[in-house]
């Protein structure tokens, strides 16, 4: 009876201790697996400003956070509304999920139910600043304030990494800055 004993344990002691891959936190849809800090970026939206929409999945994996436009707050969703009102959808992601992690629970934690959760929508010239936020935005401070990851820009005189004074949700797209910053896109949803 005691060896019994012995060996279930020992196996449930194995089995506690493995590791957990990064695909635990993954949220199938629509036969693609999410994780953590993925950025969304769709063309079907436009504003006076931008062409296209951003948002980040939290730490979760399942939900994004992102704010909708003037008189709204940030707010979160599932994956599944996104592509439902979204259906040409990209994602990008980032090279850690270690640090893709932390940004997505940064925006959970800040945007959703912390201190920035009514901080109104305004496009402005500081990515830094969160007195007014908006969608690109959004992500790219998770990135910048909750994983230590800036997503920077070009300056061409003299020519250096700069970080932007506006974001914009294509930016996520855009191959070179993708290089430059360590994302890259990893899959598309009706949008060749």
């Amino acid at each position: 009876m005691s060896r019994i004993f012995l060996i279930v344990a020992s196996v449930f002691f194995f089995v506690a201790t493995l590791p957990l891959s990064s695909h635990a936190l993954a949220a199938r849809v629509s036969g693609f697996d999410f994780q953590p800090g993925d950025i969304l970026v769709t063309k079907n939206t436009r504003s006076a400003a931008f062409v296209g929409h951003a948002g980040i999945v939290d730490q979760s994996g399942k939900y994004f956070v992102s704010i909708a436009g003037p008189g709204h707050f940030p707010a979160r969703y599932s994956i599944q509304w996104w592509l439902e009102r979204y259906p040409s959808t990209k994602v990008v992601r980032y090279k850690s999920a270690n640090a893709a992690k932390q940004a997505g629970a940064y925006a959970y934690q800040n945007y959703v139910i912390g201190k920035y959760k009514k901080q109104p929508y305004r496009i402005t010239n500081n990515p830094k600043d969160r007195t007014y936020l908006y969608c690109s935005e959004i992500v790219w401070q998770s990135y910048y304030y909750g994983a230590n990851t800036p997503y920077y820009n070009f300056a061409t005189k003299p020519f250096k990494k700069v970080i932007p004074t506006i974001i914009a949700p294509y930016d996520y797209l855009n191959k070179t800055l993708q290089k430059l910053n360590g994302f890259s896109t990893v899959h598309s949803f009706n949008w060749p």
